[in-house]
């Protein structure tokens, strides 16, 4: 396995053909002819890789050129890092603070002050007392709120907003994306509220890519959690900026990590 620094590595694209087949078929040995299509100017390429078989192929060494930094946005990947279900309104999680408020009728009735969900997943609210919401969505937060407050009150409608710093990774409900390799600011990036980012834009957020960088072999590690897999999306931006090939800007989802490798002189 070569090595390099974290920031600043030679990708070569067989690479990941060819551990995709090497864990396909369960650690056969890897031939030189063993590779992916030729990109195309249409179509986005895409391969699965069963995580617990990439795993044990990197516990092995058996990763044929890959560096350590394209082990690490794998691994990053399969971690699930940053990761929440696709759809979801947003996860709040135990420290998270956020705002209830209950509508009747078009008046306010309830509005708590910002609060902090505790350790055991839990906050006080008005008649309610101590109520579980940490690792919930907000949306089912709200129809969960929204049932017990029928007790007391006609119709309520039940708001609960997030009180912190979405820009935050660490912090924010909607997860996290993940830029490695040329660009200027390197590291995880937070999914904005809406849910849209496309590679251009995340790109943009972390201050333009290097003069070196290969625009045209963007790799994007998709973790699946429920599947046990990682998707290995390769995105060409270049063919965006030549043609305005719009496919090629795929939208990102949390968990995303993106790497953009060295171009080969």
């Amino acid at each position: 396995m070569k090595t390099a620094p974290f920031l600043h590595t030679g990708f070569h694209f067989r690479w990941e053909a060819a551990l995709a087949i090497l864990l396909l078929s369960l650690l056969a040995p890897v031939k030189s002819e063993l590779v992916l299509p030729p990109s195309t100017d249409t179509q986005t390429q895409r391969i699965r890789i069963p995580v617990a078989k990439a795993q044990e192929a990197i516990a092995k060494n058996d990763t044929g050129d890959a560096t350590e930094e394209e082990i690490a946005a794998f691994n990053i990947a399969a971690n699930a890092q940053g990761w929440i279900p696709e759809g979801s309104s947003g996860i709040i999680r135990n420290g998270m603070m956020i705002r209830v408020t209950v509508m009747v009728q078009g008046q306010a009735e309830l509005a708590t002050e910002a609060q902090r969900i505790n350790q055991a997943g839990e906050i006080g609210l008005p008649l309610l007392m101590n109520v579980r919401v940490g690792g919930m969505d907000l949306l089912d937060i709200e129809k969960m709120l929204t049932e017990s407050y029928k007790e007391y009150y006609q119709a309520p409608l039940v708001s609960v907003q997030f009180v912190g710093s979405p820009e935050d990774p660490s912090e924010s409900p909607w997860g996290f994306i993940t830029m490695m390799g040329n660009v200027a600011s390197p590291g995880p990036i937070s999914m904005p509220a809406t849910g849209l980012l496309t590679v251009s834009g995340a790109v943009k957020r972390a201050g333009g890519v290097a003069a070196s960088a290969n625009k045209g072999s963007i790799r994007i590690y998709r973790p699946h959690p429920q599947e046990d897999t990682v998707e290995l999306i390769r995105v060409d931006l270049n063919v965006l900026a030549r043609r305005g090939e719009q496919a090629e800007d795929v939208s990102l989802r949390a968990g995303d990590v993106v790497f953009i490798p060295e171009r080969i002189f």
